[in-house]
């Protein structure tokens, strides 16, 4: 790979990313990112220095959807210190909004979440905000930074073929989860209406229902939460699982483990 190519692969991964197997993906990429090192170390590019942020991103979210959400913290730490080194606001902006929105659906504390996302104009940024308060009951707060996503998504791009993009059926799947966290059932399913992805990412659709018993659990009804909950795990075949999936899973069952 030249050193000018650097962008080209990392708009590629944004794509693969979406339809890869996470093994298959992880090795590649992995094999990629050494020769990325060796490229920096030795004719450094603005090209290869600004596709590195973006693949470290990548490499941690495919980590964590494999289960290991500590490995994944520290990519993502790492892409964030790579990308303030750019000087390049943009990505600065997106890779912080992208951590802490991962950060915020991988178990990470609320207040954590909300300092990652402190200040980033960023429609991930915004979304993790919302749910980092609405998992601590503010729900005025909440409303307001998902208000503040919903400005910031109407600029922003929308395609369906790159992880880098927020399409509109994710950004209502995201938008959903802050009704769940708020216990606010109607607007949860209101926002799960319009959640239409490809019929290839299969995945989304237990997210989709798992989101439903957050919303359940949260509004008191924990009964209905767990069998909600219980009954899409059971339904998921086990390579459809993920972090994801598990976060929501224990979120949905707590407060019934807890009583």
């Amino acid at each position: 790979i030249g050193s000018d190519d650097w962008q080209e692969v990392a708009e590629e991964y944004g794509q693969r990313f979406m339809s890869d197997p996470p093994d298959l993906f992880r090795s590649h990429l992995t094999g990629d990112l050494l020769i990325l090192r060796q490229t920096i170390g030795t004719r450094e590019s603005a090209t290869s220095r600004l596709a590195a942020p973006r693949l470290m991103m990548l490499h941690g979210m495919i980590t964590a959807n494999l289960g290991d959400a500590a490995s994944a913290a520290r990519w993502y730490r790492a892409a964030r210190i790579t990308a303030d080194g750019t000087g390049n606001d943009r990505l600065r902006e997106w890779v912080r909004g992208r951590e802490a929105f991962r950060r915020g659906y991988e178990g990470a504390a609320p207040r954590e979440v909300l300092v990652l996302a402190f200040g980033v104009e960023d429609v991930e940024a915004k979304l993790a905000v919302a749910q980092g308060y609405a998992r601590l009951d503010l729900s005025a707060q909440a409303r307001t930074a998902l208000d503040e996503a919903r400005r910031l998504h109407d600029v922003a791009d929308q395609s369906e073929s790159t992880i880098y993009a927020m399409p509109a059926w994710r950004m209502a799947l995201s938008s959903s989860y802050v009704y769940a966290l708020l216990g606010d059932v109607q607007g949860c399913d209101d926002e799960l209406a319009a959640v239409t992805p490809p019929p290839a990412v299969r995945r989304w659709e237990a997210q989709r229902e798992i989101q439903r018993a957050v919303a359940y659990t949260r509004s008191g009804d924990t009964a209905s939460g767990a069998v909600t909950a219980n009954k899409v795990m059971h339904e998921t075949p086990a390579e459809e699982y993920s972090i994801v999936l598990s976060e929501m899973y224990r979120e949905a069952t707590r407060r019934t483990r807890e009583s």
